[in-house]
């Protein structure tokens, strides 16, 4: 996944539902300003373990934006 990530990026905007490992990388991969959009993290669903993210003192240092998204906070109440 880090091989695609160096040959394709860096990435400006991302759609994560995977969390863990993957996001880790991703952050890594990002561009200054990235925006991330957030609505699950399935790789911590079924092993209970959630996975520390090492890299998160990068969305200081490149200006990512973190936001979180569930389909029930858009429906009309």
């Amino acid at each position: 996944m880090v091989d695609i990530l160096e040959k394709e990026g860096p990435i400006d905007i991302y759609w994560d539902n995977v969390g863990g490992e993957m996001l880790e990388a991703v952050i890594d991969a990002s561009r200054i300003n990235t925006r991330f959009i957030e609505s699950g993290m399935i790789s911590a669903y079924n092993s209970g373990n959630s996975f520390p993210i090492h890299n998160f003192g990068q969305i200081i240092g490149k200006s990512l934006s973190f936001h979180g998204f569930i389909v029930d906070h858009l429906r009309e109440k």
